[in-house]
């Protein structure tokens, strides 16, 4: 079961992170959560909103290379309210603090796991509380997409820009080649 952010009322911005911006978390009493950010057992980050009574379907968001941000937190309560869904948008590079610049965030592409990726993808599947789950991710997330099709959990997975090969830079024993998981998954969901 995740764990709902301790900072009830209002989350202070890290002085670090390009995220410039704070508001404060909507939460109701009791299990009934809406727009916050919560913690995956993994101990990802992850934003979320299950506002919507009763959800016929979930939504997980996979984040380009720049990670959870404003941008996010608005497209999860966007999304959730306007498609009528729960919606979960993961943080691509958990425990790890890389600030605004490119550089280092491409740098450490090559640290994250795909297995570690895809369990944090299912965990935050799992915390929409719905039957049916897609997947969404865009660019470096697009990616994930397509390493997730050996999944089954996800309904439906849409890439926006994924890479289909890994770029030099990223190459690692934990990172499998894009193009090989939709060989071997479910590439026609």
């Amino acid at each position: 079961m995740p764990q709902i952010v301790e900072k009830w009322l209002h989350r202070e911005p890290d002085p670090a992170s390009h995220r410039n911006s704070h508001r404060a978390e909507q939460v109701e009493i009791f299990r009934h959560t809406c727009w916050v950010r919560i913690t995956l057992p993994s101990g990802t980050a992850c934003e979320i909103d299950t506002s919507v009574k009763d959800p016929r379907m979930g939504l997980i968001i996979a984040p380009d290379i720049f990670s959870l941000r404003p941008l996010y937190d608005d497209l999860v309560k966007r999304l959730a309210t306007e498609w009528q869904m729960a919606v979960c948008a993961v943080e691509p590079f958990p425990g790890l603090n890389l600030g605004p610049e490119i550089e280092p965030r491409f740098a450490a592409v090559s640290s994250l796991d795909d297995a570690n990726h895809l369990r944090d993808l299912h965990e935050a599947a799992d915390a929409l509380g719905t039957a049916e789950v897609g997947l969404i991710g865009f660019c470096m997330g697009g990616m994930y997409c397509f390493k997730s099709a050996r999944s089954n959990r996800f309904k439906k997975i849409v890439s926006f820009y994924g890479m289909i090969k890994i770029p030099d830079g990223w190459k690692s024993a934990t990172q499998g080649e894009p193009l090989e998981f939709l060989k071997n998954g479910n590439a026609d969901r």
